[in-house]
């Protein structure tokens, strides 16, 4: 029998035998399986209600912040000069966790994405940036 004595051999069952691609095309085959399913996920009435109210959370919150309670001392050159540039070696889930937004939002942000200025001021504070005090 060629099949049993090819087994017991085991022709056809080592490496050589596989393609080189092999691997890389089912983790490929694999990746665009999972971005299908999250592409599908995404579109169902519950994750499009959650992404509504997200977005009308933040929206609500835009809105009602003034401008006025924004410190003096934090512009948006100094947010550009001396928070901003430090923001990139601060992990994502820090920024996320301490402006509460989404990741990808956070990921923006510490890769130089100005965010809206409600923000800076928790951001200076978790880059340790604060007013200088003026010399006497």
């Amino acid at each position: 029998m060629p099949g049993k004595q090819a087994a017991e051999k085991g022709a056809g069952c080592d490496a050589a035998s596989i393609p080189s691609n092999y691997l890389t095309i089912r983790a490929t085959e694999r990746l665009a399986s999972a971005a299908k399913l999250g592409r599908v996920a995404a579109q169902r009435p519950e994750a499009r209600a959650k992404h509504v109210a997200s977005r009308n959370r933040h929206a609500q919150a835009e809105s009602a912040w003034d401008e006025s309670s924004q410190p003096a001392w934090l512009t948006a050159e100094l947010f550009s000069r001396k928070i901003q540039p430090v923001l990139a070696d601060v992990s994502t889930s820090a920024i996320r966790s301490r402006i509460g937004v989404s990741r990808w939002y956070a990921s923006r942000v510490r890769q130089g994405y100005r965010p809206h200025p409600r923000h800076w001021q928790a951001l200076a504070e978790l880059v340790g940036v604060s007013p200088t005090p003026p010399t006497p």
